[in-house]
């Protein structure tokens, strides 16, 4: 009896084990890489981890052809549920590979200024934070680890002028909370069907499809407090640094009209409003929470290509580069 005792114990020790095993698995702080034109898979090495992280990063073909200047970056924040190296969902158009093209072929017609695109690893369902329990620190390896390293290993402005920040779905609220928590960082934030917004974050309330995954994530990444949640959200971050977003950042939030999204938005806004917060606000008619629609959508606007050349002006900032 004794002996089945101790080998019971030792079986429950194996499989808890294990079972930490899979969670660690489950955090791909290095994804696989993709391979398109003009894209590269990158890792460091971090100390907040203490590993591996990697990323995927865009570089034009006006980054080799004039390679005495310097360019601007577009930090391209993913949705929760995708990873950077993949195009999320079947069909494709979502991922790295064909934001790429948008955008690329955009500066080769010469609709926007050659711009470096970096698609940084925020994980499944890192929501752009440091979680709670301190187990996914997503928003300290960007912050504090990769931003530098991009500046450090590529020819980029090194100043808040030569960043900006979007994203869709999780990815548009990342890019509002980092921007807005750090507006010294950049000059600009571009949010399309951005989420969560609200100011209470529970499985009961919001579209009926994602009530398990909010349970999961306000478990995971917010330690089930409400107040943790908030004081990272976007709504909160705008009241708190109002003056500084206003002095230094240009922002952006398109929404689409049958995205389940659009609630949040439109108060968003108004709480943007109502903070005296300029920034511009489109709804695009019949367009759902697609990042694929979006994009065919806003490509045929000019108002949509002017956002870009607004916030890195003209060719003298790449010319002033060169003697940086």
């Amino acid at each position: 009896m004794k002996n089945v005792t101790i080998l019971f114990v030792i079986l429950l020790q194996l499989a808890l084990s294990a079972g930490s095993g899979r969670n660690e698995v489950c955090i791909e702080w290095v994804s696989k890489a993709l391979k398109a034109e003009g894209l590269e898979h990158k890792t460091f090495q971090s100390d907040i981890i203490e590993g591996e992280a990697s990323f995927h990063i865009y570089l034009p073909k006006q980054y080799y052809q004039s390679p005495e200047k310097r360019l601007p970056v577009m930090y391209w924040l993913h949705g929760s549920g995708g990873k950077p190296s993949q195009d999320y969902r079947a069909g494709g158009g979502r991922g790295p590979a064909a934001i790429s093209k948008h955008f690329g072929t955009a500066m080769q017609e010469g609709k926007i200024p050659p711009m470096i695109i970096v698609y940084p690893n925020g994980l499944r369902k890192g929501m752009w934070v440091d979680s709670k329990d301190g187990k996914t620190p997503v928003e300290s390896l960007v912050i504090k680890e990769l931003i530098p390293h991009i500046d450090k290993n590529f020819r980029t402005i090194a100043d808040n002028s030569g960043r900006l920040i979007a994203g869709h779905s999780a990815g548009g609220y990342g890019a509002a909370r980092l921007g807005f928590k750090y507006p010294e960082l950049f000059c600009a934030v571009s949010m399309r069907g951005a989420g969560p917004l609200q100011e209470v974050f529970v499985p009961e309330r919001g579209p009926e499809g994602n009530a398990r995954t909010r349970g999961r994530v306000l478990r995971k990444i917010y330690g089930s407090d409400q107040e943790y949640f908030k004081r990272l959200s976007p709504l909160y971050l705008a009241e708190k640094n109002a003056e500084k977003i206003r002095k230094n950042l240009q922002i952006r939030q398109i929404i689409g009209e049958k995205d389940y999204c659009l609630p949040a938005n439109i108060e968003f806004h108004r709480h943007l409003e109502a903070l005296d917060i300029p920034h511009e606000f489109t709804i695009l008619d019949s367009v759902k929470h697609d990042t694929h629609q979006l994009m065919q959508v806003l490509g045929e606007s000019s108002s949509y290509w002017q956002f870009y050349r607004s916030v890195f002006g003209s060719l003298k900032t790449f010319e002033q580069a060169e003697s940086r």
